[in-house]
């Protein structure tokens, strides 16, 4: 990365010059670096801009943005599937953790005949709520269920879960995975102690409003980019690819008047995603071909193995 040229002026007045010993030439050659300095001073040339800017947004471009619609648990591990694609809308479906040592469900812990029963009342209310008209005009049931899985739960515990599923009518399974991230997190900023402390603090109701005046304040100075913030505010589509295609031009037209490494750690903490998730269905059907394993393998053998469609879930 080409780094910001920063300038100090008042440096050079705090050199002692003892003035009659120096030559006109000298004098005249300082005076002429000191006119370059303050040059500098103003901003960067289009040349060093436009490579900066072109890095930032190679590194936008590059990383993952799709939002965090499931948080998983810190403490479950799952499966790393590359090549799925990544969870790209809201799942309006029941999540349910499958650890090493049980499930969770919506921050309970109930046996495999619990969960079957409350998944049962919740597949009841929601076909109640969709022939009533509670749901919102988008909502399709499609009897999907999302699960995580952590990759030392063993098989048996996958397949009691599934039965469970398949049994109270939501027989489209959907296994989370990780994803890498093809970024690194964005190096220290200047305002970076700041975000994460913002974001740590995100259970707040004014923390969103906190992150979005920082990143008014990153971008005062580049009117482009004061324009194109503003114009994806109203806008219903994908908001951060919008202005990852904006940010580099937007930056060069204002001679990347800014912080840029601010910018790339306040963009990343509104869209930028670390930890993006992949998905995998398969619709439980008891007719269709069986994934058998041994009930003690672990999810961590198995989970890179599945492919989407139909299957039933055996464990020997």
């Amino acid at each position: 990365m080409v780094e910001r040229q920063v300038v100090v002026l008042d440096v050079v007045g705090s050199i002692p010059i003892v003035r009659p010993k120096v030559s006109r030439s000298l004098t005249a050659s300082l005076w002429l670096a000191v006119a370059a300095i303050a040059l500098l001073g103003c901003g960067k040339s289009k040349a060093s801009c436009k490579t900066e800017a072109h890095e930032l947004g190679a590194y936008l471009h590059a990383m993952d943005h799709t939002p965090t619609f499931i948080k998983i648990p810190a403490d479950l591990h799952l499966v790393v599937r590359p090549e799925l694609a990544s969870l790209t809308a809201f799942p309006e479906s029941p999540v349910v953790f499958v650890r090493a040592t049980g499930i969770e469900f919506r921050g309970e812990h109930p046996s495999v005949d619990e969960l079957a029963e409350k998944l049962a009342e919740l597949a009841v209310k929601t076909q109640e709520d969709v022939e009533t008209g509670k749901t919102p005009p988008t909502f399709k049931w499609d009897h999907s269920i999302y699960i995580a899985i952590d990759g030392d739960a063993p098989w048996s515990s996958v397949v009691a879960v599934a039965s469970a599923a398949e049994r109270t009518e939501y027989s489209k399974w959907i296994a989370i995975f990780a994803k890498p991230s093809p970024v690194a997190a964005p190096p220290h900023s200047a305002i970076t102690d700041e975000l994460n402390q913002m974001i740590a603090e995100g259970n707040r109701a004014n923390a969103a409003t906190e992150v979005a005046g920082l990143v008014s304040r990153v971008v005062k100075s580049c009117p482009a980019l004061v324009k194109s913030f503003g114009a994806v505010s109203s806008n219903e589509g994908d908001k951060a690819a919008l202005l990852i295609e904006a940010i580099e031009p937007a930056l060069i037209d204002c001679n990347c008047d800014l912080d840029v490494p601010s910018l790339r750690s306040a963009f990343f903490a509104i869209a930028g995603n670390l930890h993006p998730i992949g998905t995998l269905a398969i619709t439980l059907d008891n007719s269709a071909s069986p994934i058998s394993f041994t009930g003690d393998t672990k999810w961590r053998d198995i989970g890179p193995k599945l492919s989407a469609g139909a299957a039933s879930f055996v464990a020997k």
